[in-house]
């Protein structure tokens, strides 16, 4: 690039542009035009070469709000229903085993008897039958008659198993043993009172061994004449024991205990009348009388 020359003056270049500043000095008319086209090439230059756009700032994502995890409500444990059988009301207990209970009655007395392992067999005392076996008769509640015969008899245990035909009764379930104070039901004819069999209720008093070292179930339910051979029953409805007899004192000196043969008594029995040990019609054995009187 050629630069005017004068004798006053001053010449300035910047950014490739040339400026003259000058007093009273006449540039070189070659030299100018020379300088302008120059500052041309270098606008057109400066033309194309475009300005980057500055980048934009990246976004920020959104942070997000963490969801709050609910607290889990405590479940409450259930309460276990309680096992094993419930006990019925006694008037459920004793509804549902009255039509088991059959009032036996021969030439000489009425007892009790009731339905146990089979529909047409009566358990009994035998002092109930023993004086007239060949005439044994069993009436229901609902009055219907049955004659009884005389399978097997245990005068030791004092028990009798009538065979009753066309009978179809639920058999009472037989218990594994008594628990002393645990309550009781007795259901018997006690009297012969006409009608329905009388219920009395009580615990069991104690276990004892009887005078021929049968097992037995003391209780203080009452026991009277007619209730014998009469169920005395738990109060899920199982036989504890048949009732054999009972003491009573006069006047005031003694209170009223009853007796029942205890239920593992009525399965030896069971077990010898299959086996054909008992004969229907025994020599019986008188057993000492229990003071001050038994009935």
């Amino acid at each position: 690039m050629a630069f005017a020359t004068c004798r006053a003056g001053l010449l300035v270049v910047a950014l490739g542009l040339v400026t003259v500043l000058a007093t009273g000095c006449a540039p070189d008319t070659t030299t100018l035009e020379a300088t302008v086209v120059a500052q041309g090439q270098l606008l057109e230059r400066l033309a194309r070469t475009s300005t980057p756009a500055p980048s934009p700032l990246p976004t920020a994502s959104p942070t997000s709000t963490p969801t709050p995890i609910p607290t889990p409500s405590p479940v409450p444990t259930p309460v276990p229903s309680p096992t094993g059988t419930s006990t019925p009301t006694l008037a459920t207990l004793v509804g549902s085993v009255l039509p088991s209970i059959l009032r036996v009655t021969t030439s000489s007395g009425v007892g009790t008897g009731f339905v146990v392992w089979q529909a047409d067999r009566v358990l009994t005392a035998l002092h109930v039958v023993e004086d007239d076996p060949g005439h044994v008769v069993l009436l229901t509640q609902d009055g219907v008659q049955y004659r009884a015969t005389v399978l097997a008899a245990d005068a030791r245990r004092d028990l009798a198993l009538l065979s009753v035909k066309g009978l179809e009764g639920k058999p009472l379930p037989v218990s594994s043993g008594a628990t002393v104070a645990e309550p009781v039901v007795v259901v018997g004819y006690q009297e012969g009172l006409p009608g329905g069999p009388s219920v009395t209720r009580g615990i069991v008093s104690a276990t004892r061994f009887g005078p021929s070292g049968v097992a037995v179930v003391q209780t203080d339910a009452a026991v009277n004449p007619g209730a014998s051979g009469g169920p005395v029953l738990s109060e899920r409805g199982e036989v504890l024991g048949l009732v054999t007899f009972g003491i009573r004192g006069d006047g005031s000196e003694l209170e009223g205990l009853g007796f029942a043969v205890a239920a593992q008594e009525l399965e030896k029995f069971r077990v010898d009348a299959d086996a054909g040990r008992l004969g229907p019609v025994p020599t019986r054995t008188r057993t000492p009388t229990p003071t001050p009187r038994s009935r």
